[in-house]
């Protein structure tokens, strides 16, 4: 697989290959770059791949929900996102206290990765009524943070974790 931060300033797709797996596949070109697998169709659990690494994703809680993200092979938690479900706006905190910001608009079809002194270092916007897709674009901001390729990943994470909310209700 391609590195995420090769790709800055280029646009990739998040797609479903398969209507009956829920898996996810971001593509650049024909090229996919990085996979976002969930155990089950219902589950809370998922394991992201990119840059020839692995991470699980985890939902923990109920009313006050956290996502979780750690190294697969470590077992290490790196990040977590505490979720407030009334803002726009999520704060995501690393393992060493680096904080990033995960924000969406009022209907929930642009999300946006930042630092939290508001610089953007990547983008996802909702595309199609039906056939539905994520064109998402790193910043060049971005190509030269570490934690870029597991972000996009908590990102897409995130906001299909808020798509399978808001189907429930």
């Amino acid at each position: 697989m391609t590195h995420l931060n090769t790709l800055a300033g280029r646009e990739m797709v998040w797609t479903r290959p398969s209507l009956f797996k829920s898996s996810y596949e971001l593509r650049s070109s024909e090229t996919v770059v990085a996979e976002l697998k969930f155990e089950n169709a219902l589950g809370r659990k998922a394991t992201a791949h990119a840059d020839r690494r692995v991470w699980l994703l985890e939902r923990t809680g109920f009313l006050q929900t956290k996502l979780l993200v750690r190294d697969h092979s470590t077992q290490n938690e790196i990040a977590s996102l505490t979720e407030k479900r009334l803002k726009r706006s999520q704060e995501v905190v690393t393992s060493d206290g680096t904080r990033f910001v995960i924000s969406f608009n009022f209907w929930g079809t642009e999300f946006t990765l930042a630092t939290t002194s508001g610089e953007v270092l990547a983008t996802m916007r909702r595309r199609g009524f039906f056939n539905v897709s994520w064109p998402t674009e790193i910043r060049h901001k971005a190509k030269s943070l570490p934690e870029v390729s597991w972000l996009v990943l908590l990102m897409w994470y995130y906001i299909l974790l808020r798509r399978r909310r808001s189907r429930s209700h």
